[in-house]
């Protein structure tokens, strides 16, 4: 995740991505924080992490937060997690 918001158009016409667009993304409070959190602790740098959880038919629940380094070479305006990092997320997801 990023503090940058990355989509802000919507409809089958974005990124060819269709009605993923369409779908509501489910997250708790505490996961909330744990981003705030995250994105405080790394100022002014970008932060990285991962949301983990399930696709269902019209939403997204996200059930784990994953905080990661931002291991960009210019982390104050880029940002690039270690693909050992994704690994092992997408390992344990």
């Amino acid at each position: 995740f990023s503090r940058r918001s990355r989509h802000t158009r919507s409809g089958p016409q974005s990124r060819g991505l269709g009605d993923v667009y369409k779908r509501q993304l489910e997250i708790s409070s505490p996961q909330l924080d744990v981003i705030a959190d995250h994105v405080l602790a790394d100022l002014p740098r970008e932060c990285c992490g991962v949301l983990l959880g399930r696709r269902e038919v019209n939403r997204a629940r996200v059930e784990a937060v994953r905080t990661a380094p931002n291991i960009a070479a210019e982390p104050t305006s880029g940002y690039e997690i270690e693909p050992r990092t994704l690994i092992s997320v997408q390992q344990e997801a």
